[in-house]
């Protein structure tokens, strides 16, 4: 007759071996729990990112895109390029100035976000008000945000880029 097998341990005269693994995992539960606490959490570093459009631009006029190529045209673009991420596949969400760069700020379609047309410099309308932007939402999360160069989301009034967002010293 063989012999039943014995636990290795016992705690107590009704402590099964279910309870023995339960403990087991409590404790190292409780060991984890102790050593992550003890430990400061970093913030992980938020990226830096620039998001350049540029109208009537094709792949191939700038240099980064070509390597071979030693015209040496853009060299802060190419440099940018060299140090971060590079995205070499992007479309459009129109085929004009005004609804791709109200598109781009707002993540919504012209038909969406009401600009569907471009802007003349005359025109007393703009991006509407009520749209949030990605700026508007990345000054929300502490960043600093800023636009150089073409608007053309509005000329007048409240519609003016310098009207549409937080204005912060560095």
């Amino acid at each position: 007759m063989v012999e039943p097998l014995q636990p290795l341990c016992r705690f107590g005269p009704k402590m099964s071996d279910f309870h023995i693994w339960l403990l087991l995992v409590w404790v190292l539960l409780w060991t984890l729990m102790l050593l992550t606490a003890s430990h400061e959490v970093k913030p992980a570093k938020r990226p830096n990112f620039i998001i350049i459009l540029a109208d009537d631009i094709g792949w191939g006029d700038l240099d980064a895109n070509q390597p071979e190529r030693k015209s040496n045209n853009t060299p802060n673009l190419n440099l940018m390029a060299a140090q971060g991420l590079k995205m070499t596949d992007f479309h459009s969400p129109a085929s004009t100035c005004s609804p791709s760069r109200a598109a781009i700020l707002t993540g919504r379609y012209g038909l969406r976000n009401g600009v569907t047309h471009n802007f003349a410099v005359e025109s007393v309308a703009g991006l509407p008000l009520s749209e949030v932007t990605f700026p508007q939402l990345l000054q929300k999360e502490g960043y600093y945000t800023a636009m150089i160069g073409k608007w053309h989301l509005g000329h007048n009034g409240p519609y003016r880029p310098t009207k549409r967002g937080e204005v912060r010293p560095f």
